[in-house]
């Protein structure tokens, strides 16, 4: 599914960018769109003509499409904005949009996280 940021950032960067898209690019973007499709339908055409897919592919697109918009505003405002103060908005919006979910989880969890240092590796 990470193939499909640089085609997400491509299509998004011609639309609102007016960035033109070389031949390489579009045959790469075709080649990786379709590999998306072929991981996102399991390999099955029904599931693509039925419109089935798995909840987990479309909330993967969904932040890959997130992701691209941020990357497209980073891209246009970079020069404009200084770095250290984008970067701490980001982290505090970030923190902000993250609450509300570890708000329900800590509510919710019935069990405690037992950190290790290869829990903590494994997230690095």
């Amino acid at each position: 599914m990470n193939s499909s940021t640089p085609i997400m950032i491509y299509m998004l960067s011609f639309i609102f960018l007016k960035e033109k898209l070389s031949r390489f690019q579009i045959l790469g973007a075709t080649l990786s769109l379709s590999g998306v499709f072929f991981i996102i339908s399991g390999g099955s055409v029904a599931s693509l003509v039925d419109f089935t897919f798995n909840k987990g592919d479309i909330i993967v697109v969904v932040a890959v499409f997130c992701w691209s918009i941020y990357s497209l505003l980073v891209k246009h405002y970079a020069g404009r904005l200084p770095g250290q103060s984008t970067f701490l908005v980001t982290i505090f919006i970030g923190a902000v949009m993250l609450l509300p979910f570890y708000i329900y989880e800590s509510m919710t969890l019935t069990s405690s996280i037992h950190w290790q240092w290869s829990t903590i590796a494994a997230i690095l």
